[in-house]
């Protein structure tokens, strides 16, 4: 008994079950397979863009810099505004934009703050010192998310005024792609409790001084 026709040939429906590859009709199978291929390069190639995108912002951010700068003179001497300036406890009593802040006031510790501009939102976070000078400097340096993405190095500076005065200088220098392309939504309200601190400060430092003794 044969399977095929009286010439040989093999049916239409047996030739295409056999038809796995090479020359001839593809089976389901194979074109599925080739789908998939595809597939899998198509998404290879999005994730490689989306990395590359990834490393090129980044890189990109660490040359990218925004800065805000304030100052204010203070009737008082270095070390009266450096003393209220460390003392954490006290924060809450007089800052309208530093709300309170606690930890290791030294040059590599981790310190937790709450910070945000009058009435705005209060935003928490745990920057590293950098620079600790007694009654000349205090800088930190504090991120948000991926480090390189958005980056902060917050000072604060003690110069010698005019007379018994001190200029009291108080800034922020921003680096990373995120914090360049949001400039316009945070620089307006962060510049605003800069200053609104500085004030404080000022009106603290001046508070407590000595009343001068009034000769008869």
């Amino acid at each position: 008994m044969h399977s095929g026709l009286a010439d040989g040939r093999v049916p239409m429906h047996r030739a295409a079950s056999q038809c796995h590859c090479g020359w001839g009709r593809p089976s389901l199978t194979g074109v599925c397979g080739a789908i998939s291929f595809a597939g899998m390069a198509i998404w290879k190639q999005i994730a490689l863009a989306g990395a590359v995108l990834v490393v090129g912002s980044y890189v990109v951010g660490m040359f990218l810099h925004k800065e805000i700068a304030t100052e204010i003179s203070i009737d008082g001497s270095a070390a009266q505004v450096w003393q209220h300036l460390v003392d954490f406890e006290k924060y809450p009593d007089w800052n309208p934009f530093i709300k309170k802040i606690s930890g290791e006031p030294a040059v590599d510790g981790v310190l937790n703050a709450s910070i945000g501009s009058p009435g705005g939102d209060v935003m928490d976070f745990s920057p590293r010192v950098l620079v600790f000078d007694e009654n000349q400097e205090f800088r930190w340096r504090g991120v948000l998310g991926i480090p390189g993405l958005f980056d902060g190095e917050h000072y604060f500076r003690i110069e010698p005024g005019d007379g018994d005065s001190v200029r009291f200088v108080h800034g922020e220098q921003f680096t990373g792609i995120l914090a360049v392309l949001a400039w316009g939504a945070i620089e307006p309200s962060t510049t605003q409790g800069f200053v609104a601190m500085n004030a404080a400060l000022k009106a603290r430092v001046e508070a407590s001084r000595p009343t001068a003794i009034v000769a008869q």
